[in-house]
């Protein structure tokens, strides 16, 4: 999948558990204003292991980013939402 395509996986995916298909795009939506409890963020997780493959992302991962953009980011071909900070090497 296409890093732009994977926040669009992620809303559909949200408004499909919530019954609101027709709602429009919004990348930076929360999940809890979009109305998932927590049995919809459990079902959530199910829906994108479906997509993505098992184990892709966890329900941590979800609470600790509670909005379709940062959960794409987490994702298998999604984009960081920041770029990664290089390892710091110890010299010995």
């Amino acid at each position: 999948m296409w890093a732009a395509e994977t926040p669009r996986a992620v809303w559909t995916a949200v408004c499909t558990i919530v019954g609101d298909e027709s709602a429009p795009f919004d990348e930076h939506a929360s999940l809890f204003d979009m109305g998932l409890d927590s049995l919809g963020l459990a079902e959530l997780v199910i829906q994108l292991e479906e997509t993505f493959g098992e184990g892709c992302i966890t329900i941590d991962d979800v609470i600790a980013n509670p909005v379709v953009g940062k959960i794409a980011a987490c994702l298998p071909g999604g984009t960081p939402a920041v770029a990664p900070t290089p390892a710091t090497v110890a010299v010995a």
